[in-house]
Order: C-alpha cells, then sequence, then structure tokens
C-alpha cells in the first residue's frame, strides 16, 4: 500500500473521485450525475468486506475491476480536507487487491471513500454503518444477481434510522432526499410512502 502525496492525490486520484462523487456527505447527494449505478449498503462498517451470510460485496468489486485490469482502489479518509487551489486533498492509499490484509488493517472507524482508478466505482462510507455505491452502468450485470439483498438492505437501512428517530429522536428529514438521490423519484416514492417518511 502506497500512500499518495498531496500532489499524486490531485494529479491521479482526485479526477477519478469526481467521476463518481461531487461532495462527501454520505446523506446528501453525493453522487455525480453521470453515476448510473447507484445503492445504500447497509450495514458498512468502514471497509471493503464480504459477508459470508448475505453477499460477496468484497469479490463482486474485485471481479468488476478486474474487468477492467484494475489491479487494486484508492482508500481515501474524510476529514482532513485542506483547500489548496479550491480542491480538497484527502489522506489516501492505493490498495492493491494483493495487500487487502495491510489495508484491513490499516482501515480505523473514520469516513473514508474507497474508488477505482479509472472512477468505474466507489464507495462513500458514513460513520453510521451505511455506504453510498456506485458505479457506471458496466457495474449494474455484477450486482444483478444480489438485487434482492440490496434492496433488502435498504429496509434496514430505513428501519434502523426510524427507530433512531424513536428512541433517540434522530433527525430524518434528510432521508427522502438521499432515498431520490440514490433511487428515483418513483422508485424511492414507494419507500417513503411505505414508510411514512413525508408525514
Amino acid at each position: 500500500m502506497d500512500l499518495l502525496t498531496d500532489e499524486e492525490f490531485r494529479q491521479t486520484a482526485y479526477p477519478a473521485l469526481l467521476r463518481l462523487f461531487v461532495c462527501d456527505d454520505p446523506y446528501d447527494a453525493p453522487f455525480a450525475p453521470d453515476v448510473s449505478v447507484r445503492w445504500i449498503l447497509f450495514r458498512y462498517n468502514y471497509r471493503l468486506t464480504s459477508s459470508e451470510v448475505t453477499w460477496p460485496l468484497r469479490e463482486t468489486i474485485m471481479r468488476y475491476a478486474q474487468r477492467h485490469a484494475e489491479v487494486g482502489f484508492y482508500y481515501s479518509i474524510l476529514g482532513r480536507p485542506t483547500a489548496e487551489g479550491g480542491i480538497s486533498v484527502y489522506r489516501t492509499w492505493f490498495v492493491p487487491f494483493t495487500e487487502l490484509d495491510v489495508y484491513h488493517r490499516l482501515v480505523e472507524p473514520l469516513e473514508n471513500i474507497i474508488y477505482s482508478p479509472g472512477g468505474r466505482w466507489g464507495i462513500l462510507c458514513s460513520d453510521e454503518s451505511h455506504g453510498l455505491l456506485g458505479g457506471d452502468a458496466d457495474l449494474a450485470p455484477f450486482l444483478t444477481p444480489w438485487t434482492r439483498e440490496l434492496e433488502r438492505q435498504v429496509h434496514e437501512f430505513i428501519d434502523n434510522w426510524l427507530g433512531y428517530h424513536a428512541d433517540y429522536g434522530a433527525e430524518i428529514t434528510w432521508l427522502p432526499h438521499l432515498l431520490r438521490h440514490v433511487y428515483g423519484d418513483a422508485r424511492a416514492q414507494a419507500w417513503i410512502t411505505a414508510y411514512r417518511l413525508e408525514d
């Protein structure tokens, strides 16, 4: 794993990041307009892993990346941006798929983004156990076998936040906006109506 200098970040990682995300807020509308495949991941706990019980996220991403001859991904920690010439610079590593064990030891419970060098896929991670997975249209067939699992995660994500709201008074007015941003108006409205998110 190699830590990028700020200049290397600006020259290599930042252009890939911009293809996927226009901001780093996992509660807002972070996807770039051309990101056509979008999903909420729940529970996503800071790192690219797989669950034997639910679905092989890590292996799915690796197969997709390798199809495009990508041998790894960027890992950027949020919360350390410095505005230099209008560009936020994040502490960023390049992680070869052959060094995932090092990556797993490095990752701390901090919001982060992982993304492909070609800007083909990325996951923006929150500090509340959800991630936002986005990618280009070529990613869709790799996720199709897991559609039922991904939809189950959306329901669990909404249920989780409704629980936070009921138990602790957590603010959830952002939920409809995020659902619309990720899934589009028609699909999101079904969940918004079913869960009474705009009552």
